[in-house]
């Protein structure tokens, strides 16, 4: 079955190999910043693509080779502050990213500038795969404004106090390589292999049970979220979510195929 995609003035989203959804952010002329507008049209992207089951991960990246995201659109956010518009953000956050819970991994394939309100998505992606050129900043204390978009925290948890501090209090831009960056960034490639390499990764993670990789997730983000780890074991155990994927098609057929010596055959999650 042929999926009919969201369409949107601000991304291009295609399916690149099955149940595998990319999505490129598509200002190449801006450097893929974005305007107030689009972090709503992403949010709603991202919510479909939470909801529909036959999708398991998701690809963001963004369209050039210049830049994945250099965050805000600044002259529209200066004609807003002129203007007295005061901004609004989806609870989602920045690119319907930087704040997203959701439900199902985002994995970026960072290919250039990732700036400002860029890198605040990135800080809450699940798997981040960087180009070899890539650069990395946090600038808004050069513009008079702050990073409120959820990376602060998250990036502290991340990569810690002090090399939060340092990127975010002085605003300089880091090279991938930069080991400031080691916690935040799994892979660094060659720009001709980024996408191949996050699609790779994608593959992985839709050969596993969609069950069992929304649950883990859920985990993960539980103990970061929260900050306590048996606070956030707990939370997944008690869970109606692993209830569910306990009494589940996929929990049977994991260990059923084991036992078998047979390939797995998973479904789409009912999570």
């Amino acid at each position: 079955m042929l999926l009919d995609l969201p369409k949107s003035p601000y991304a291009l989203l295609s399916l690149p190999q099955p149940q595998t959804l990319l999505v490129t952010l598509s200002r190449p002329h801006a450097l893929n910043s974005l305007p107030s507008a689009a972090h709503h049209d992403l949010a709603s992207i991202f919510a479909w693509y939470d909801a529909e089951p036959s999708l398991r991960c998701c690809i963001i990246t963004g369209a050039g080779d210049k830049a994945f995201c250099a965050g805000a659109d600044l002259k529209e956010w200066l004609e807003q502050v002129e203007g007295g518009v005061r901004r609004v953000m989806p609870p989602e956050g920045f690119g319907g990213l930087s704040r997203r819970r959701g439900k199902k991994p985002v994995v970026a394939a960072v290919n250039g500038v990732a700036m400002g309100g860029g890198m605040e998505m990135l800080a809450n992606c699940d798997i981040v795969i960087a180009a070899q050129h890539a650069t990395f900043a946090l600038p808004e204390v050069k513009r008079g404004v702050i990073a409120l978009a959820g990376a602060l925290p998250r990036l502290t948890h991340t990569l810690g106090l002090h090399h939060t501090s340092l990127l975010a209090l002085t605003g300089r831009t880091l090279p991938a390589d930069s080991p400031l960056l080691r916690p935040l960034i799994a892979q660094i490639v060659p720009a001709s292999k980024l996408l191949p390499t996050a699609l790779g990764i994608a593959k992985e993670i839709c050969g596993n049970s969609p069950d069992s990789v929304i649950v883990t997730r859920m985990g993960i983000r539980s103990a970061w979220e929260a900050g306590g780890v048996e606070e956030g074991t707990e939370k997944v155990m008690r869970g109606e979510a692993y209830g569910r994927l306990v009494e589940g098609e996929n929990h049977r057929e994991g260990l059923r195929a084991f036992k078998e010596k047979r390939r797995v055959r998973w479904v789409d999650s009912k999570l």
